[in-house]
């Protein structure tokens, strides 16, 4: 019994020390949690069952950053299967273009072109640092050296990348498919403070340290306000037992998005329907449908 008590123990014990850290010298704490929070891990790529799918026709590497707050000027890899105007995939958080091997030959083999890219401080990409605008600062820039691009699909941070990115303007597609997104950090950030014991003031010490960083107050990220002038058809997939985003948020993406229209799937997580073979059929052919209206999608 008391040996199980001791990670309980050693969690609440650094707990307690960072929420002292943040009390004493709010100013270090905030500029540590910023530097942590945007900087993404890089883990060795796992070995994954991937699908048959034939090598790149043409590869890439693109620069972006464009001065957004500190984050210095970087570049990503991109790759590009077919010719022809193309489907855009981004991919999420600590994770890399490998996510959507499935759906890439799922579009590949209806013949459609494809374009995919890791994120600035992901895989195969240069940078130490990601975050939404930045990412959607990439998202379009790999459009406008790989382009054309007819659609989009994003999973996680990246659904919100390239959601961000054309709510500003910066992407013009006929469609998009977001995949189990949140809607911005908002959420996270508030939840974070409150767990370190952050009063208000404090709070709105780190939000303003996060617009120096970034360029942009969370709030401003945030990407429920601006679903309503979207006029293009769009497929939000989630899983109902997402433990990373929950499902909540997928419905509200549904209910925000004209028209949009929501795939509720079962025990496919926050990951796995990346990889299951129906799910990704379905989001290819959404991406290809040429029609304005959105198709009758079956919902788990």
């Amino acid at each position: 019994m008391a040996r199980s008590s001791i990670p309980n123990l050693n969690g609440a014990l650094r707990m307690f020390l960072l929420r002292s850290y943040a009390r004493i010298a709010p100013a270090r704490f905030q500029k540590r949690f910023v530097q942590n929070f945007l900087n993404p891990k890089r883990p060795l790529l796992i070995a994954r069952q991937r699908p048959d799918l034939p090598p790149p026709d043409e590869s890439m590497r693109i620069a972006v950053g464009g001065g957004i707050g500190l984050v210095s000027d970087t570049w990503v890899q991109a790759w590009r299967w077919g010719q022809g105007p193309a489907v855009l995939l981004v991919h999420g958080w600590e994770d890399d273009h490998h996510c959507f091997d499935a759906i890439i030959a799922a579009l590949v083999k209806r013949g459609h072109a494809v374009v995919a890219f890791d994120l600035p401080a992901h895989g195969k990409s240069g940078g130490t640092q990601s975050t939404i605008p930045l990412a959607a600062q990439a998202v379009a820039g790999v459009a406008e050296a790989m382009g054309p691009i007819r659609a989009v699909a994003g999973h996680s941070l990246g659904g919100a990348a390239m959601t961000f990115a054309i709510t500003e303007g910066w992407l013009d597609v006929e469609r998009a498919v977001v995949v189990a997104a949140p809607t911005g950090p908002t959420y996270m950030l508030n939840a974070i403070a409150k767990r370190f014991g952050m009063s208000e003031e404090s709070k709105e010490k780190l939000f303003e340290e996060l617009k120096r960083v970034v360029g942009y107050r969370p709030e401003e990220i945030e990407l429920m306000p601006k679903l309503a002038q979207l006029e293009i058809p769009a497929l939000i997939v989630h899983s109902k037992d997402d433990a990373m985003v929950r499902f909540i948020t997928g419905q509200k993406w549904a209910a925000s998005w004209p028209g949009a229209q929501l795939l509720a799937l079962e025990k496919l997580g926050h990951r796995r329907l990346l990889f299951d073979p129906s799910t990704a059929g379905l989001i290819s052919d959404f991406l290809v449908q040429r029609s304005t209206v959105v198709p009758e999608v079956k919902v788990a």
